[in-house]
């Protein structure tokens, strides 16, 4: 792993910092005690990970009433993540992004799963892997056995204190949760009593309901059965009663008869049916001729109508110009007089960006002579560069006022031209005005002309002619056969002929027609009196159906008040079923609670004794804890000699061990002397022992990871690791660290001491000003 780049906004010791760190393999940090060096690359890429830095939060470094930002980015088993958290109004928002995947999360508890899986380990054993804190190689060189135990413990993430205390509480809430499932036990084992009872009655009222339903269903097809006896009896009854109606309209019908046949009869007289059928022969002659002229005088009008219409569209065509032509004409006008005015516009938009440009020239050259950055790039310009550009504009702002008055000699000329076509085609619309009222007049008097004389106006004056003269014929011809002289043939003289033959074909074929009728009615009426005989014996029958009627609706109402009575005995007995039911289900979950609680207490019982054994036997003694150190520290041994032989040509050698309290004891031995025995770290100068205890804790940041059965970051961080040494041991322990390049992707060595830092290419340098801290690249 590599941290890239490191950025802050409104923390409380930087109010804002951007770092890139991806250059740095092996670098230095110095600065004064509380100028913010652990805040910069301790806290805020723990915090940027895992929310949380030794129980203080973004919140916590965050200026009051600003939005802080914090944020890392960082490169991973050769992918690129994004880890970005802010703080405002007493909340914090976080988004990590997989540059890889192109994926962004935003869901904290989705953010620490992915961050614990992408690293392999949670908070406490990052910083015990990847960060070596101040105090702790002083603890494993210089303090008591006693202390390096407590220190090995916090490493493993391990209180077992707070373990014991967790116990016993764990002891006492099972036993209040026995009394209180003892409590409901007690309950349950009275309501389930209830249960055979229940169960009993159940069956008993089934059976009723179901005896309810059997006479229900007998009830319902005896009642079913009368309803249908009613229903055919009512069909029969309306049948009888239809056939007696009819019996009434053939007596009325009988009485007209006889009336007009008697009236026929006295009317008649000795008039033969044969001279009437010949003399309407006749009448209807000469009315078949009398519509024909009729119709020829209307359509001698129709032509003459015609014939002065078609000569009015004659005189008219040759007077005007069409209005399509016309409003073609017009088209083209007006479509140079938009292309002229869309140049117009065209040059004034062009004018109008050319002063705008003007102007922000000028304001562009005014802020190059005040300022060295671009206003535009907002990059740092060289002073000839500047120069180069203010010309170059000033040149532009001379030319200016010439493009300026092009521009408006163009539009003036455009504008004349523009003017003079719409005069020209105000003239083309007002004779197309002309033309359109004179062609609608031609379109009106042609809506009631034939297409072929429209067409040819002239040639449909011939044809008219033509027309008019073969109608005259046939009138002089129709006037003979009518009985009349062809100058009286008008209409109202035609017409009231029409009439008078009208009138008397009418009264001929009411005579003729009452011949028929007569027969008609003799034949009716004995169809009449055939029919009225059949019905004669239908009103007694009706009345015996009405009686038998009566007698079916009073059973009916009588099994319909039995049936509502079943009825209602059924729904109770449904209702009560129902309420058993309910009450049976409530009492099987009160039995499976019942088991439920049994097995809940044999369960607490069962945990009640492993957390007593374990209270009693695992934490006597101090043997549990005494367990993890002797199998953690194996591993530390196991990582030892790798670490030491880094420093001082690999000279000394370390034994951790285990005394008979539990503590840990270091011993170390100078193979360069002869006959070196191991003894007591204490036993070693001040030096040694910081060199040592280094090696142990860089032992030990490795024995974690392998203990947990993790892979250990490839990041070192040494946050005030060492204090002041001789020049020989400094030395020493500078070489060592550049040696664990090889081991770590990335050292970063946190110090406030001065004389190391010419023994480190890289550094980086906090510094305290006015405005915060800040951090400079050397």
């Amino acid at each position: 792993m590599r941290l890239e780049k490191i950025f802050i906004e409104n923390l409380k010791i930087f109010p804002k910092l951007e770092l890139y760190l991806e250059d740095y393999d092996l670098a230095l940090i110095t600065g004064p005690n509380g100028a913010g060096k652990t805040t910069a690359f301790v806290a805020v890429p723990v915090i940027a990970f895992y929310n949380e830095f030794n129980g203080r939060s973004l919140k916590d470094y965050a200026l009051e009433n600003k939005v802080a930002k914090i944020g890392l980015e960082f490169e991973h088993e050769g992918k690129r993540y994004i880890i970005v958290r802010q703080y405002s109004d007493g909340s914090t928002q976080s988004i990590f992004t997989d540059t890889f995947e192109r994926r962004k999360i935003s869901k904290s508890r989705e953010i620490q799963n992915t961050i614990e899986k992408l690293l392999g380990m949670d908070a406490r054993t990052f910083l015990n892997t990847v960060v070596i804190a101040q105090g702790e190689v002083e603890t494993l060189s210089e303090r008591t056995p006693k202390e390096r135990r407590e220190l090995f413990l916090k490493f493993l993430g391990i209180d077992f204190k707070k373990a014991y205390e967790k116990v016993s509480d764990e002891i006492k809430n099972v036993d209040n949760r026995i009394g209180q499932v003892l409590v409901e036990k007690t309950v349950l084992e009275k309501d389930v009593k209830i249960k055979p009872e229940i169960e009993k009655r159940i069956p008993e009222i089934e059976e009723e309901v179901g005896k309810i339903n059997l006479t229900l269903t007998e009830k319902e097809k005896g009642k079913n059965s009368l309803l249908n006896e009613k229903e055919g009896l009512q069909k029969t009854l309306k049948s009888i009663e239809e056939m007696l109606a009819t019996y009434q309209v053939l007596e009325r019908e009988k009485e007209r008869l006889d009336s007009e046949i008697k009236e026929f009869e006295k009317k008649i007289g000795g008039l033969k049916k044969e001279d009437i059928e010949a003399r309407i022969g006749l009448l209807d002659q000469k009315l078949e001729t009398i519509s024909t002229t009729l119709e020829l005088l209307d359509k001698r009008n129709q032509i003459d109508a015609q014939y002065k219409n078609l000569e009015e569209i004659v005189k008219t065509l040759e007077s005007y110009r069409k209005p399509e032509e016309l409003k073609q004409e017009e088209e083209m006008l007006r479509k140079k007089v938009d292309e002229l005015a869309n140049k117009i516009e065209d040059i004034k938009r062009n004018r109008m960006e050319i002063e705008t440009k003007n102007s922000a020239s000028k304001l562009y050259i005014k802020n190059l002579r005040e300022e060295t950055v671009c206003p535009l790039c907002k990059t740092e310009l060289s002073e000839d560069r500047r120069i180069e550009l203010i010309t170059e504009i000033e040149n532009e702002i001379k030319e200016y006022p010439n493009t300026v008055k092009n521009l408006d000699t163009s539009i003036e000329k455009l504008s004349r031209e523009k003017f003079q076509l719409e005069q020209k085609l105000s003239e083309i619309i007002r004779e197309y005005g002309r033309s359109y009222d004179a062609y609608k007049k031609i379109e009106n008097l042609a809506k009631g002309l034939p297409k072929e004389v429209v067409s040819d106006p002239k040639a449909g004056l011939k044809n008219l002619e033509i027309e008019l003269g073969n109608i005259s014929s046939q009138l002089t011809d129709n006037a003979a056969i009518i009985g009349l002289e062809l100058k009286s043939l008008g209409v109202q003289r035609l017409i009231q002929v029409q009439n008078q033959l009208n009138k008397e074909k009418e009264e001929l074929n009411k005579a003729l027609s009452s011949y028929e009728k007569y027969e008609e009615n003799i034949s009716k009426l004995n169809m009449v009196e055939e029919q009225m005989a059949k019905l004669l014996p239908l009103e007694d029958k009706k009345k015996r159906l009405e009686n038998k009627i009566l007698q079916i609706d009073h059973l009916i109402k009588q099994v319909e008040k039995e049936i509502n009575i079943l009825y209602q005995n059924k729904g109770n007995k449904e209702k009560e079923l129902e309420q058993l039911k309910v009450r049976l289900r409530e009492l099987e979950d009160k039995e499976q609670q019942l088991k439920k609680k049994c097995e809940e207490e044999r369960e607490l019982l069962k945990r009640k004794e492993i957390l007593t054994i374990v209270k009693e036997q695992v934490f006597k003694d101090n043997a549990f804890p005494t367990v993890f150190l002797e199998e953690f520290l194996k591993h530390v041994q196991m990582n030892l000699s790798d670490f030491i032989s880094r420093f001082k040509g690999g000279r000394y050698e370390i034994d951790i061990s285990l005394t008979r309290e539990g503590d840990v004891e270091v011993r170390a031995r100078d193979r360069s002397k002869i006959d070196s025995t191991f003894r007591s770290i204490k036993d070693f100068s001040q030096g040694e022992r910081t060199i040592l205890g280094f090696a142990i804790r860089l032992a030990t940041m490795k024995a974690i990871s392998s203990y947990k059965g993790k892979s250990m970051p490839n990041i070192l961080i040494v946050d005030e690791g060492f204090g002041p040494l001789d020049q020989e041991n400094m030395k020493a322990l500078i070489d060592g660290i550049k040696d664990l390049k090889n081991v770590f992707e990335q050292i970063f060595i946190i110090t406030h001491i001065d004389q190391v830092k010419e023994e480190f290419e890289q550094r980086l340098i906090v510094e305290e000003t006015p405005k915060g801290s800040i951090i400079k690249r050397i």
